[in-house]
């Protein structure tokens, strides 16, 4: 995806007027961003270009191998992008006010096919962050996963971060969801030794406008049946829930968790209000994309791949009284309106 549409930069203008809210955004700032090509680090870039649009000097540097990531041409002045892999020794870049570590393959699709480079990622990549954080003294958000907590027993659902989880350490899944428990052990120990500014964010199921639909996940691949008037499929019996937070609550959420000030601070970042069982979102996806002239319907079928299912978590649902209590920060945007936007996003891309 090579261009940016216009719902992106209303949700870009619109999370950076809300992150203004909570506290002062650095009149000037250099950046790294590690896995900048992915999703998430596609929308921290447009952020920052909103910051530049009213007089605030970033400076960026991109880190990405393109495993998974693409290289996006209409970012604005003073972007660098360099080629690397994240878990192989840096070159220099310089000193940083803030790092930002999302090199990670998150899709299970896309984790199973690279395993090693998922977990290497989440390990080797972490510590070179974490390094180099504390060489240049800047402050450095770690991006975790709420597929740490596996699969939560019924009385820590909804789940707080003080969960221990329950995670299988083999299997088709380990390599992320053990790598990221990894990420987050490398947190606390530099957080400890070296008092280090450090934030680590526990997303619950970010979706909407910059998503890949090739990404083999739920959303994208019913955002992809919306794009191609296909069936949208379940590969389930459409009973295990997820609760989804649109990614304009969820980059707010990012950047004040890191423009925070703590020496180590961790969150659940997601949309308690918006969980859904997979046969319900997939009627709901088929409802909105109807008046787009959607015409197909909903289906199950089985997934071609025999691990697909295989230690994937009944249910997930974040406590976020944390993150509120502490930083205010909730999300507002509700599942119907993440979903309508993110479809016109798609509507724009086809046009």
């Amino acid at each position: 995806m090579s261009v940016i549409t216009q719902i992106e930069l209303e949700d870009a203008a619109h999370a950076f007027q809300s992150i203004l809210t909570y506290g002062e955004f650095p009149k000037k700032s250099r950046w790294l961003i590690t896995g900048a090509g992915g999703f998430l680090g596609s929308q921290f870039l447009n952020v920052l270009r909103e910051a530049t649009k009213v007089g605030f000097e970033c400076e960026i540097v991109c880190l990405d191998s393109q495993i998974r990531g693409e290289k996006r041409e209409w970012y604005f002045e003073n972007v660098t992008y360099v080629l690397h892999d994240v878990s192989l020794p840096w070159p220099k870049l310089g000193e940083f006010t803030h790092i930002i570590h999302l090199a990670s393959i998150a899709s299970p699709i896309f984790y199973r096919e690279f395993p090693m480079e998922t977990l290497q990622s989440n390990y080797l990549g972490t510590i070179n962050a974490l390094e180099y954080a504390r060489k240049t003294n800047a402050k450095i958000l770690l991006i975790s996963s709420s597929e740490i907590y596996g699969d939560p027993t019924p009385e820590n659902i909804p789940t707080p971060e003080t969960y221990r989880g329950n995670v299988s350490s083999i299997g088709p899944r380990s390599c992320y969801d053990e790598g990221k428990r990894v990420l987050e052990t490398l947190s606390w120990i530099y957080s400890s030794k070296y008092k280090m500014d450090i934030s680590v964010a526990r997303p619950f199921n970010f979706y909407g406008p910059g998503m890949r639909i090739d990404d083999g996940r739920v959303l994208p691949d019913m955002f992809k049946s919306f794009k191609t008037n296909s069936n949208i499929v379940l590969y389930s019996d459409g009973k295990p829930t997820r609760s989804f937070c649109y990614i304009r609550d969820a980059i707010v959420s990012l950047f004040v968790i890191t423009l925070s000030n703590a020496s180590w601070k961790l969150y659940n970042i997601g949309n308690s209000e918006a969980e859904v069982n997979m046969l319900d979102l997939a009627n709901l996806v088929a409802r909105l994309a109807r008046p787009f002239g959607w015409q197909q319907k909903v289906v199950f079928q089985k997934h071609d791949e025999k691990d697909y299912l295989v230690n994937n978590p009944n249910r997930r649902l974040p406590l976020t009284d944390k993150i509120m209590f502490e930083l205010g920060w909730r999300a507002t945007v509700s599942l119907e309106e993440g979903i309508g936007r993110s479809l016109l996003h798609f509507s724009e891309l086809d046009s």
